[in-house]
């Protein structure tokens, strides 16, 4: 039975085939027609080949797994490499001959001195008349000298420091900072009406903002503000004779000027 279908198989391929398209198809399916008349199915051989590659790909796959290599942990640095070379020395010119720091100064001014407002923390000063450098730390550097040789210490009003005379007392932050001159060396504090504060007599009454804000004569007091009447603040003898105005005085003192009750107008 298998010998005849074989025979019609030839026959058919040999009255039809007229490309070769159809030659080269008809011809597989004569090979497939003889394996199948001789017991092997094409499918059985198909089952046979894909169970081949894959039993191969799994092995291909187990053996590249086994090989593939899982880097461990880093190992610790090494150690730093040599140091570069120096830095070149500093080469001053004539016109400006004297080194200072990174930088060179003029002749005119030669004293070179830490500065806390200089980017390069340099500065270049006058020398001699008093001329020396204030120390960067408290005072902020640079230099005082001439008529103010005096270094006063850096505030939030002075953040680079202040330079004043030899014998003026510096004033602190809550002082407003900077100096008083000897003639009135006593710093008052910073007030609402005195925001700098105020240099007023040695002797003299440092008054609060409650009381005016500014200073009063030896033996006097400070008079407390009195809002009806503005800038009526006095400096009286007693906190009594404080007033706004002459109804708030009465005999033998009926009359109110500045601020204080007195006997005449």
């Amino acid at each position: 039975m298998e010998s005849e279908q074989f025979d019609r198989l030839i026959r058919t391929i040999d009255g039809e085939a007229s490309r070769r398209g159809v030659v080269r198809a008809g011809l597989g399916g004569l090979a497939a027609m003889a394996a199948a008349a001789f017991g092997l199915g094409t499918a059985d051989a198909d089952a046979a080949d894909a169970k081949k590659r894959a039993k191969r790909r799994k092995r291909e796959k187990a053996e590249k797994k086994k090989a593939k290599v899982v880097p461990g942990p880093s190992g610790p640095p090494g150690p730093p490499g040599p140091p570069g070379p120096p830095a070149p020395p500093q080469t001053c010119t004539a016109s400006r001959p004297v080194t200072c720091g990174d930088g060179c100064c003029p002749a005119t001014l030669p004293l070179c001195c830490d500065s806390d407002g200089n980017p390069q923390g340099k500065s270049c000063n006058p020398s001699g008349d008093g001329w020396h450098c204030c120390d960067v730390a408290t005072q902020g550097g640079d230099a005082c000298g001439g008529q103010f040789p005096k270094c006063c210490p850096i505030t939030p009003q002075f953040p680079f420091g202040f330079c004043t005379e030899t014998t003026a007392t510096c004033c602190t932050a809550e002082q407003g900072g900077g100096s008083c001159f000897i003639e009135n060396p006593q710093c008052c504090p910073v007030t609402d009406q005195r925001r700098f504060g105020q240099c007023t007599k040695a002797d003299s009454v440092c008054c609060p903002s409650s009381s005016g804000g500014t200073s009063c004569p030896k033996n006097t007091v400070c008079c407390p503000n009195i809002f009806s009447a503005p800038n009526t603040q006095g400096c009286c003898a007693s906190a009594v004779d404080c007033c706004a105005g002459d109804f708030q005085c009465s005999a033998p003192t009926p009359f109110c000027v500045n601020g204080c009750c007195q006997a005449t107008p």
